[in-house]
């Protein structure tokens, strides 16, 4: 995740956090460190859990001791991330199942509009594919404009299909 320089036990915990394999491991790991991290932590723990959820634990990540303190940190992570951080954290808030924080996405697509211009192919990609997910049409007109500008000139001319793809 994008937070500009981090200090490497920041980085250590990125590692550790992308290591667990269960919703469950995963939390209590969070709920051990959650002091210490940094915004990319947090962008990492958000797009861990889609990947580690499983179909009986689907809504479990949001029952978890540590749930409300990690939601905390993603409100106040917005404003300290990169580009990068910012698709990553919209793309995984937009995989969570059975959980949504307006607020929060609300928060993350107005700091995205502010930075668009810095958002790479794959970024912008990632932000399109977040608000048709989530059929975001209502307050975002600006960003959709903006976005579809920048994907003319970023996504078409990356050649990568992947990107191209999330934008269809």
């Amino acid at each position: 995740a994008s937070v500009g320089v981090r200090h490497p036990h920041s980085i250590e915990l990125d590692i550790k956090l992308r290591a667990q394999e269960t919703v469950q491991a995963l939390l209590d790991v969070v709920n051990e460190e959650i002091r210490r991290f940094d915004a990319g932590n947090v962008v990492i723990t958000v797009a861990q859990i889609p990947k580690v959820v499983g179909d009986k634990e689907a809504d479990a990540y949001n029952r978890h001791i540590v749930w409300p303190q990690l939601q905390d940190r993603m409100h106040r992570s917005v404003t300290r991330l990169e580009p990068r951080g910012l698709s990553m954290l919209a793309y995984a808030l937009a995989r969570l199942r059975g959980w949504r924080d307006e607020e929060l996405i609300r928060a993350v697509l107005h700091a995205s509009l502010k930075r668009i211009s810095d958002f790479g192919p794959t970024d912008a990609a990632k932000l399109a594919w977040t608000l048709a997910k989530l059929q975001i049409k209502e307050g975002v007109q600006e960003l959709w404009v903006a976005l579809s500008k920048e994907a003319a000139k970023k996504i078409c001319s990356s050649g990568r299909f992947i990107d191209i793809s999330m934008t269809a």
